[in-house]
């Protein structure tokens, strides 16, 4: 049987074996890193497509509103320096199909001086006011609390039972109203106590 000592001789290996060794192992963990990455990746692309309208039950068929009878709602559009989206997103927000008199428009503007976004908003909300509708840009004097915290601070502000709330880059189709509304009626017009808050894609 050999010594301890020229076992160690014999097996011991030089450094060039150890840097294969080591890049080796590292490049298997760097890959196999990589492996899990891409395969979490894949699940949140499966995850989002199975959410999907085509994937999905459609919608539940709500209640009924009476002619004349729509309730009074709100939509609120959170923003900070979106210039680029926001114009779109409070024009679409202004030609929903309900009743003038019952829609409000806020647009909860976070923005600061680095874009031109306070300005669009009060151009956009002015040219709507001129049509009709109540459409108005709110602001606060800081951004304690980010999106919830303009929620929270403007939420006095609300007109109405209802409320619908959106990213300033959303985008819903004229009938928005008219299809999610009713899900807090039953058939014969009278509120649902059981529903509080409607989810809808965008």
């Amino acid at each position: 049987m050999p010594s301890a000592t020229s076992y160690w001789t014999v097996f011991h290996p030089d450094a060039d074996t150890v840097v294969e060794c080591i890049t080796v192992v590292a490049f298997m963990v760097l890959v196999s890193v990589l492996n899990l990455y891409a395969l979490a990746k894949l699940l949140n692309v499966c995850r989002a497509l199975a959410s999907t309208r085509a994937f999905t039950k459609p919608p539940l068929e709500g209640g009924c509103i009476a002619p004349n009878e729509e309730p009074v709602v709100t939509i609120q559009i959170c923003c900070y320096n979106e210039e680029s989206v926001i114009e779109a997103t409070i024009n679409a927000a202004c030609s929903v199909d309900w009743p003038k008199e019952k829609l409000h428009v806020q647009v909860l503007d976070d923005s600061d001086s680095k874009d031109d976004t306070s300005n669009i908003v009060e151009a956009v909300a002015a040219s709507w006011r001129e049509k009709g509708i109540h459409c108005v840009r709110l602001t606060r004097p800081n951004r304690v609390g980010y999106k919830a915290g303009a929620l929270t601070a403007q939420n006095d502000k609300i007109r109405g039972d209802f409320v619908a709330l959106f990213d300033a880059d959303h985008r819903y189709d004229v009938n928005f109203l008219r299809r999610t509304m009713p899900q807090f009626f039953n058939k014969d017009g009278s509120e649902k106590k059981e529903i509080g808050l409607v989810q809808v894609p965008w």
